[in-house]
């Protein structure tokens, strides 16, 4: 244990957490692209589900979720839910169990768990943004999960290997 505590010592917190994303990234999945030869300054994209991400660390520690046996924060206030990450586990105790919602709507009485749910709902409902479009009927959505439901419901035929529907920003 010293060994580590010396290594924590030497390395900001920020560091060792992009050490040890790029670590399981290729321990996990070492026939994928190493994470550091991906652009680092140019968004990436999970080749498992399509997400994309800001920079290939956080593509390597959204990776981690697509590996059950990786998960070992386990809730224990009655879900039994798993997480990757204790911050992800601290988050869903705070917003599901405590009920505890910080963020919230300036225009209406909502509020919201994440700081990225209040966005998304400024942005879809009070600024009416529908970002993500059908590639078949152009019908426009504001959510990613809505077009991909859409989609695979109306269009099934038209479905490709992997497909999960189409934005409008990755054209």
């Amino acid at each position: 244990m010293v060994g580590r505590r010396v290594y924590s010592e030497l390395v900001s917190s920020a560091d060792a957490d992009d050490s040890r994303r790029r670590f399981w990234a290729t321990v996990l999945n070492p026939s994928d692209e190493h994470p550091s030869s991906a652009s680092s300054s140019g968004p990436v994209r999970c080749n498992e589900c399509g997400q994309m991400f800001r920079s290939a660390p956080e593509l390597a520690s959204h990776k981690t979720r697509h590996r059950r046996s990786v998960r070992t924060y386990r809730c224990s206030s009655g879900c039994e839910r798993d997480f990757t990450q204790t911050s992800h586990l601290n988050q869903h105790v705070r917003t599901v169990h405590r009920n505890l919602k910080p963020f919230a709507c300036d225009q209406c009485p909502r509020s919201f768990g994440k700081r990225f749910d209040l966005t998304s709902h400024k942005s879809a409902v009070h600024a009416n943004e529908r970002p993500h479009v059908c590639r078949i009927c152009r019908k426009a959505f504001a959510k990613r999960s809505n077009l991909v439901r859409h989609e695979n419901k109306l269009h099934p035929e038209h479905k490709t290997s992997g497909s999960r529907g189409l934005t409008s920003s990755s054209r």
